[in-house]
């Protein structure tokens, strides 16, 4: 056949050289044959690897702290390639088309040119958090996510393309199948962790973007598998039928030149300085997360105070966290004693009370979130009156916390709805009817006054 081609006449690619680096990320045939001939390669991806991890990590963890997370992109590949390669290598099976390959060289040839989009990460250090506002860093990100993510699959296809010698199409639904599969399982676990522990709470906004980011991706990949499925068994179906004209090529070994190790080594330098500039706050922030965690709260506002708002990242959320399925460290009562003992300066208690009200009714047993007041002030009266008094002097501590405008208002009408709600408890516990308890009338000013 005319497109049959001789293996006992392997091809001759030529060494692998620094510019097929980015041929190989614009899909360019010649440098991915290159790729998948040279030896070496698997070894340059995985340095390719370490600087993606760099590029994501250098300006949002410790290092010293959190060194972990420089491996786990590493890990996180080997784990999800392998399960690409195990789909596509059965797609491919079906379709009796030739692969001289055993499954340890093939894999090792598919791992290769699953690292070498790691270049792709590269756009991720892009430092957005400091040129605008958080919410606007967060929209960019999510959005570099997804572009990267899409190039990354459809880079990916085109390799498995070239590889296996088939359509486009057909390595696409191939990759995208498995990874629809992955998608969905991760990102379920996520989002019914989120709505379980979040169903009546009042999201902040970046909360609110993430979980609508992962519900959209989350539709896609739910909804998109079957037919991607079907697909890629159609299209190895129609493969199979003309097989016969269809061939895998084997290449000469290639070489690496050396010239294209300054591709790794140069993007390893450059993120060396740029970390250089951002892990001392991101250090000064993980030893204040660490000693929160271990309820060293005093300590913690004391360093915060020493430092200065702006020796720690603009974009850092400190504990306790909301959501959690394990109860928030520290607890939100111990932080707000110690707060009201060290009077620190606003943006400490800024940083520190994000989502105070919800925490502090977890804490005392309301686990449906405070985002509808309404639902809340007919309810609550449900929870342990004791737990209620005990919340009702926590609240007061909040109040008198200073605070945005609107968020003190906020915490003033949960206060008040707390108030409410202990007399109604009281006779719930009673087996009294609740709805004869009277609402306590709001004291004058004169009353107030007489009282103080």
């Amino acid at each position: 056949m005319a497109n049959d081609v001789d293996e006992s006449e392997p091809t001759d690619v030529g060494p692998m050289r620094a510019i097929d680096v980015a041929g190989f990320l614009v899909g360019r045939r010649r440098s991915i044959e290159r790729v998948i001939a040279s030896k070496t390669s698997l070894a340059l991806g995985a340095a390719l690897v370490g600087t993606a991890a760099l590029a994501r990590e250098y300006d949002a963890v410790s290092f010293v702290h959190q060194p972990q997370d420089l491996l786990a992109p590493l890990a996180a590949s080997i784990f999800v390639s392998a399960i690409v390669f195990a789909v596509v290598r059965c797609f491919h099976a079906s379709t009796t088309i030739r692969n001289p390959s055993t499954v340890a060289g093939d894999y090792r040839v598919f791992l290769s040119g699953y690292w070498m989009t790691a270049p792709l990460a590269w756009l991720y250090a892009i430092p957005i958090e400091t040129m605008t506002d958080e919410i606007s860093a967060l929209r960019f990100n999510l959005t570099m996510l997804s572009v990267v993510s899409i190039w990354r699959v459809l880079l990916f296809a085109r390799f498995v393309s070239v590889r296996y010698r088939v359509s486009w199409l057909a390595a696409l639904s191939w990759v995208l199948a498995p990874c629809m599969a992955i998608a969905v399982v991760a990102l379920f676990q996520q989002i019914m962790s989120m709505v379980s522990i979040m169903g009546g709470l009042r999201l902040t906004e970046t909360q609110q973007i993430l979980l609508d980011y992962r519900s959209n991706v989350f539709g896609i990949a739910f909804y998109g598998f079957i037919p991607t499925l079907l697909l890629g068994i159609g299209l190895a179906v129609a493969i199979r039928k003309q097989s016969d004209s269809i061939a895998i090529h084997r290449f000469r070994s290639s070489v690496l030149q050396r010239s294209t190790w300054a591709i790794p080594l140069l993007a390893f330098l450059g993120l060396t300085v740029a970390a250089a500039s951002f892990q001392p706050a991101r250090y000064r922030a993980a030893r204040v997360d660490r000693m929160l965690n271990e309820g060293r709260i005093d300590e913690a506002i004391t360093f915060m105070q020493q430092q200065g708002k702006h020796r720690f990242p603009e974009v850092w959320d400190p504990p306790p966290h909301f959501p959690t399925r394990r109860k928030p460290r520290p607890p939100i009562s111990d932080l707000l004693s110690a707060i009201g003992r060290n009077h620190p300066d606003r943006w400490i208690s800024d940083r520190l009370l994000v989502q105070a009200d919800e925490l502090l009714m977890w804490q005392f047993g309301w686990t449906q979130g405070v985002g509808d007041e309404n639902y809340l002030r007919s309810t609550l009266y449900i929870t342990d009156s004791k737990a209620l008094v005990e919340m009702q002097a926590h609240f007061e501590k909040l109040v008198d916390i200073p605070a945005s405008g609107e968020e003190q208002q906020r915490r003033a009408r949960l206060l008040e709805i707390v108030n409410e709600a202990i007399p109604k408890a009281e006779a719930f516990e009673n087996d009294l009817p609740v709805s004869e308890v009277t609402e306590p009338e709001p004291e004058t000013d004169s009353q107030r006054a007489e009282t103080e």
